[in-house]
């Protein structure tokens, strides 16, 4: 019978636990994030005065280093920051002129567009081409699968980008060359974006399935002649399912923040065209806001992540309560 309480109590501790080491990682992620842009090569008084348009002189640049508070010690200006960043308070970027809130908020929820849609696709087209190719092990299918999901590994996606946009958008006029204004303009840049990450996910599932499948239970409801079906439904997804939802939330973290050069093909305005601008203008608080909010997000999605294997999978649930 289970025990309820005890189960209560776990969760608690799992609970407490995860939110402990949670601020901690977000802690160590504002310092790493500081100290990198602290060292970067590069005067944030100069960045700020040529975005600025103001006269490059020494007067001026003092009065905007004291202002800026860079005229004090490394800690102290840590600590502001990082009170104006619990505040909600990222800055303003020198050269857009506003929030740096605002701007990674209106680029973040283009990426997520992007990020999601092809984060759809790849978990549906990796799924159904894994059980396909599990089907039938070392059989025809199986191997123009592997076939398939190897070219699409070494295929560079903006080679791919470039292929799509000539033959799809220049030639048979489908989908627009860039940009957001129509709601085809994603479907290019989500291909692009997917397909590296399709064939290592798709052979990542095969192998999984692959290993269910040699399990005993399965192998008894084979030569039982249970139909593939109900084996797939109830034996190697439900077995599996641990290791999609891993595989899944680590595809997340390469698809929203790995866009950079899909977006640029594409003059899609998200994160990672953001970012680039910001390194190549020398936009220094957008450039702390966004690789803060990369460690944000990696940290948020493993934590979440861990969390729901732990409940999904009954066996490390178990293991789990002796550490707690």
């Amino acid at each position: 019978m289970l025990d309820v309480r005890g189960s209560k109590k776990y969760w608690i501790r799992k609970s407490l636990r995860s939110i402990s080491l949670f601020i901690a990682a977000l802690l160590c992620i504002s310092i790493l994030t500081f100290v990198m842009i602290y060292m970067t090569p590069g005067d944030p008084v100069a960045n700020y005065m040529h975005a600025a348009g103001i006269p490059d002189s020494a007067t001026a640049a003092a009065a905007i280093r004291a202002q800026m508070g860079l005229d004090k010690p490394f800690y102290v200006q840590y600590f502001s920051w990082l009170d104006n960043v619990l505040h909600g308070n990222l800055g303003t970027s020198y050269l857009i002129k506003q929030p740096v809130l605002t701007i990674i908020g209106k680029a973040f929820f283009n990426t997520f567009q992007l990020g999601m849609l092809s984060l759809a696709m790849l978990t549906v087209i990796s799924l159904i081409l894994s059980l396909w190719s599990v089907k039938r092990p070392n059989g025809i299918a199986d191997i123009i699968i592997q076939g398939f999901s190897l070219v699409a590994v070494s295929f560079p996606n903006f080679f791919l980008g470039y292929l799509l946009i000539i033959f799809f958008a220049a030639k048979l006029s489908w989908f627009p060359v860039s940009g957001i204004s129509q709601p085809l303009a994603i479907v290019l840049p989500s291909i692009t974006l997917m397909m590296p990450h399709l064939g290592q996910t798709t052979l990542f599932f095969r192998k999984c399935f692959l290993e269910h499948l040699e399990e005993p239970h399965a192998t008894n409801a084979m030569l039982r002649g249970v139909k593939y079906r109900f084996i797939m439904s109830n034996h190697l997804l439900r077995n599996a399912s641990a290791a999609i939802v891993t595989i899944t939330s680590m595809n997340v973290l390469f698809l929203v923040t790995g866009s950079i050069i899909v977006e640029d093909i594409f003059s899609w305005p998200g994160l990672g065209s953001m970012f680039v601008h910001a390194v190549q203008n020398g936009d220094t608080p957008l450039i702390q806001g966004s690789i803060l909010l990369f460690g944000v997000m990696a940290i948020t999605v493993n934590s979440l992540t861990q969390l729901l294997v732990t409940w999904i999978d009954p066996k490390q649930r178990h293991q789990n309560r002796g550490e707690l």
